[in-house]
């Protein structure tokens, strides 16, 4: 899927055997903006560096297993490595699983809005500002864990 966002991405994939089975792409802030202001207001939201984790996608057989995980988790590392204040993040709101998910992670909920053919959709924001960090949730062991799954992960364009 071509993105007018695309010169502002990383696009990251999972890989099992040489098969791609999971994607995710992280948007930066530029002067197009991020990808969700299409639909949700983030004025009130700008300040500093922003990001939008966006188009989180695994293949169905793959449901259940770490790699949404392992994908958010890398794009979540290189937005605090390029310095991001903030996160954003949507989803539909009938997927309330995706919601619980990235609770999980720290996101909380900004609102809702109508995403296309009037579906309902949830906007997220992770604000490292407010304290909102992921890490903190984690051990060193798990976060030691976590840093040897991405470094078998491909990023796109290797």
């Amino acid at each position: 899927i071509i993105s007018d966002f695309d010169k502002w991405a990383i696009h990251i994939l999972a890989k099992s055997n040489k098969r791609v089975v999971g994607t995710i792409t992280l948007v930066l802030d530029s002067e197009k903006g991020l990808p969700i202001e299409k639909k949700f207001d983030l004025s009130a939201y700008r300040g500093g560096k922003i990001v939008e984790i966006d188009k989180l996608a695994v293949l169905p057989e793959k449901h259940g297993t770490a790699i949404a995980f392992d994908l958010t988790a890398m794009a979540y590392a290189i937005a605090r490595f390029w310095g991001a204040q903030k996160i954003f993040i949507f989803t539909l709101k009938k997927k309330t699983g995706n919601v619980v998910f990235y609770k999980k992670f720290g996101f909380k909920v900004l609102g809702e809005f109508e995403l296309f053919n009037s579906e309902p959709a949830v906007a997220m924001v992770m604000d490292f500002s407010a304290g909102d960090t992921y890490e903190k949730k984690l051990t060193s062991t798990q976060l030691l864990q976590i840093a040897r799954k991405l470094i078998g992960m491909t990023v796109m364009g290797e």
